[in-house]
């Protein structure tokens, strides 16, 4: 990209400025916490602390790593305060050690009803393929309703059906995409990591008409801790104790990226996601 640092911030406090608004007009509860721990007692940069909240809506915070268990509690409290109550545990015990130099924690939890609830009489147990080899049974939620859909080619004959639910006040909804046949979803990955932008388009072409809709109750969650992602993606500096220059957040240097934290949790049910 061509974008300077500046409009990158500017663009991504807009976007976050956009979410978190949209959110609070329409009843649902979008908690977004990005926290940068730094050891207790190290002098920082007050300008770094505020370039990272008005940017990235960060909080430069502090934490006494040899305190293990009180760093962490510390840490997920604060998260479970940002978020309204979403998470609990973001970093788990053995994470943080006396050896912790900084800490970055990011979570991102939505709350919301649909616009169209289910039924919950509706829900009955069903064949569900997980994937092409694994068959559950599973709670499935229907409804005969109106929304925007469409059905697609994406590979040769290849079919692949879009549906977007909306949720209460019609600002945010979520987008279900089925692919023909048990083993279409690995080519519709395919297509979709080959052909970038595809997804608009069709997103874009969606009519609304009236749908039969079979959807699974679920929960699935991902917790990752970022550092090795990151470093096969070419940002290993950061974590480097040799190489990583957070100058900007205090000029003698010395720190660097111990854990990168990243955790995220859906969970869908007859009245919307939480």
């Amino acid at each position: 990209s061509t974008t300077d640092d500046g409009s990158w911030q500017t663009a991504l406090a807009g976007l976050r400025e956009q979410l978190t608004t949209s959110a609070s007009k329409d009843d649902c509860n979008l908690g977004l916490a990005n926290g940068l721990w730094a050891p207790a007692g190290l002098p920082l940069l007050k300008q770094f602390g505020e370039t990272v909240a008005r940017s990235y809506g960060a909080d430069l915070k502090q934490a006494d790593f040899s305190q293990e268990e009180s760093a962490r509690t510390l840490i997920n409290q604060w998260l479970r305060e940002t978020t309204r109550q979403l998470f609990d545990v973001v970093v788990a015990r053995g994470d943080i050690t006396p050896d912790t130099h900084l800490v970055s924690t990011n979570a991102l939890g939505f709350k919301g009803y649909w616009a169209a609830p289910f039924g919950a009489q509706q829900t009955l147990d069903e064949p569900f393929w997980v994937n092409p080899h694994t068959k559950i049974i599973a709670p499935m939620m229907w409804q005969r309703s109106t929304f925007p859909y469409r059905q697609f080619l994406f590979h040769f004959t290849d079919r692949v059906q879009i549906l977007e639910l909306p949720y209460a006040g019609m600002e945010f909804s979520m987008v279900l995409l089925l692919p023909e046949g048990i083993e279409g979803i690995i080519e519709l990955e395919r297509t979709l990591g080959r052909q970038k932008g595809k997804l608009d388009p069709w997103l874009g072409a969606l009519r609304s008409q009236e749908v039969d809709v079979m959807l699974p109750k679920f929960t699935v969650g991902s917790r990752f801790q970022c550092a090795d992602a990151l470093a096969e993606m070419g940002v290993a500096d950061a974590f480097s104790r040799e190489d990583a220059d957070f100058s900007g957040m205090r000029p003698d240097g010395g720190l660097f990226l111990s854990h990168m934290f990243h955790q995220a949790l859906v969970a869908i049910d007859e009245f919307g996601a939480t």
